[in-house]
């Protein structure tokens, strides 16, 4: 009985010592902060373990994925302006390109020195003496040689090569287009027929050719008048009796050496 009675009062001093414990311990937990150290993130990264094989990471870098722009011509908001070529100037009976005789200079010197370059020589003379009027010319007084011109004024404008336009007229504000003459270069200048400087007599079998000289011949091709050489040959010869022979040469072998129309200087007492 008396061991019995001292069991239970143990049990129950057990039993408060537990929860005395109990209630001290909660309080402790709740009533006070437990400082603790601040792990990095990186540290516990670095504690994780890792199970299984160990797997190599590569690096990748990712491509752009804007495609370039397509190429594409500019176009200017002002266009350039067309350069458009000028006429070409064919050699004619009555003119030169589009100009006719008559036009006036300035007009025709612009055009040519546009396709020939600037004039070398541009010289103006006077035909002072009226006396051969009636014969149909002036002529200047600056002999021995005198030249002539169907006008007391006249204008000689040429261009390397020897390309030359002439002007005449009553007086320097009068003068008017009135010929020309071409000596070279070759091809730099043509017929519509195509005809040019050292083309050959048989190239154009409609051309007119008679002898003017002793070592020369004239002609002419469709109004263009010619003066014509054949190496070493004599268009005009001299017989026993004194009789001029004409001679006319190997077509073949004859070519033109100037071209010319309309009017120009001449030497009224030249022999041929």
């Amino acid at each position: 009985m008396t061991n019995a009675v001292g069991l239970r009062r143990l049990i129950t001093a057990l039993g408060l010592t537990v929860t005395v414990a109990l209630i001290a311990s909660c309080s402790s937990s709740s009533g006070s902060p437990v400082s603790s150290s601040s792990i990095p993130d990186t540290a516990a990264a670095t504690t994780t373990a890792t199970t299984g094989p160990a797997v190599s990471t590569i690096a990748t870098t990712a491509l752009p994925t804007t495609s370039p722009a397509p190429t594409s011509a500019v176009v200017p908001s002002t266009l350039p302006p067309t350069t458009v070529p000028p006429p070409p100037l064919v050699l004619r009976e009555d003119g030169l390109g589009p100009f006719d005789f008559g036009n006036e200079p300035s007009a025709v010197v612009a055009a040519i020195t546009a396709q020939l370059g600037s004039p070398a020589t541009d010289n103006a003379l006077n035909y002072a003496d009226a006396s051969h009027v009636g014969s149909g010319y002036y002529q200047s007084l600056d002999g021995p040689y005198y030249y002539a011109l169907p006008f007391p004024v006249g204008r000689t404008t040429c261009w390397t090569g020897e390309f030359c336009a002439e002007f005449g007229g009553a007086s320097t504000a009068t003068l008017t287009f009135i010929g020309w003459s071409y000596t070279g270069p070759v091809g730099a200048l043509r017929s519509a027929s195509n005809l040019t400087i050292a083309a050959k007599w048989s190239d154009f079998p409609s051309m007119i050719v008679y002898p003017t000289c002793y070592t020369e011949g004239g002609g002419t091709h469709h109004g263009i008048v010619l003066i014509l050489h054949s190496a070493g040959f004599e268009w005009l010869t001299v017989d026993g009796a004194g009789n001029i022979v004409q001679h006319l040469p190997d077509p073949a072998a004859t070519r033109v050496t100037r071209m010319s129309a309309g009017q120009e200087p001449f030497q009224p007492e030249a022999d041929c």
